[in-house]
């Protein structure tokens, strides 16, 4: 699993974000091909994205990990969206969270595909204490 430090953004380097992005595609195109994701190998997935194993492994410990390095992506625009408000409430607040679900659909899918709920809700879960914390939404807990 991807080692998180939920204080600090998720930082990728340019060719880490083009492998991730490659990576991200071919597990898409995975799910999209029915291929239960139990049957689905790193080295099918990194042949799919032209990318290395080596390269993989330099990265992530398993394919899981591909999920979870993109929901922290989407955090990260998410935490973005949420500081250009000027001022936060219960309606700006809720649409923030209806687009980035939206918008991140077959992410969504992908988690229950890959069955990586638990790890990704205690990634959200945090992140979501995280926003309401350092913005002040909420008192200290």
């Amino acid at each position: 699993m991807v080692k998180l430090n939920l204080t600090k953004p998720l930082k990728l380097d340019h060719r880490s974000i083009q492998s991730q992005a490659k990576l991200y595609k071919a597990l898409c195109e995975a799910f999209h091909s029915d291929l239960p994701f139990s049957r689905l190998t790193v080295k099918q997935l990194c042949q799919a994205a032209s990318v290395s194993r080596a390269t993989f492994y330099r990265h992530h410990q398993d394919i899981t990990d591909i999920i979870i390095v993109q929901l922290l992506r989407v955090i990260g625009k998410f935490e973005a969206s949420v500081d250009q408000l000027s001022h936060i409430d219960y309606q700006s607040g809720s649409r923030l969270v209806v687009d980035a679900i939206w918008h991140n659909r077959l992410l969504v899918q992908l988690i229950g595909w890959s069955q990586c709920e638990p790890q990704c809700a205690q990634i959200i879960s945090g992140a979501v204490l995280n926003i309401l914390l350092v913005r002040q939404l909420i008192p200290d807990v």
